[in-house]
Order: structure tokens, then C-alpha cells, then sequence
């Protein structure tokens, strides 16, 4: 099931394969962005549209100064 843009409600996200949090404190984040945040649910839902895979983590070991990464991989199966 691919939700419509607008209707991703938290419950949903286990149905969007698109968005891939890799650990149940992510989960739970996003799930509260996509219940408490129209612009945050409307990414989602656009993502869920897409061929692309978002895999969500957490990681401590930035260098400093920052405060994200974005790590991009190649297509396989059609799946960016």
C-alpha cells in the first residue's frame, strides 16, 4: 500500500518500504514527524512514491562540525 500525499498517518510507516529507519528510537522519531509534522509527512509520502530507499541511522562519530551525512549508493533492481 502506497499512501496518497497527505494521508501517511504513524501507523503506516511498517507499509513504506522507502523509508528504512534502522533502529526502534528512529522509528519512533519518525513516526512522531510524520503524526506531529505536515511538511516532515509530506516528504515522506513523496518519498514513498519514488524509486528511492532511505535508510535512516544514527551515528556519533562525525568529524566536527557536523552535524549530518548523507552517503548515497548506486541502483540495483530498478531501487535507487
Amino acid at each position: 500500500m502506497v499512501p496518497c500525499v497527505g494521508s501517511a498517518q504513524a501507523d503506516d510507516i511498517a507499509d513504506m518500504p522507502h523509508l528504512r529507519p534502522l533502529d526502534n528510537g528512529l522509528h519512533q522519531l519518525v513516526e512522531m514527524g510524520i503524526r506531529n509534522s505536515p511538511s516532515f509527512r509530506a516528504l515522506v509520502n513523496r518519498l514513498s512514491t519514488s524509486d528511492v530507499v532511505v535508510y535512516i541511522r544514527c551515528g556519533r562519530r562525525l568529524r566536527a562540525g557536523l552535524s549530518g551525512q548523507l552517503t548515497f549508493l548506486g541502483t540495483s533492481a530498478g531501487i535507487r
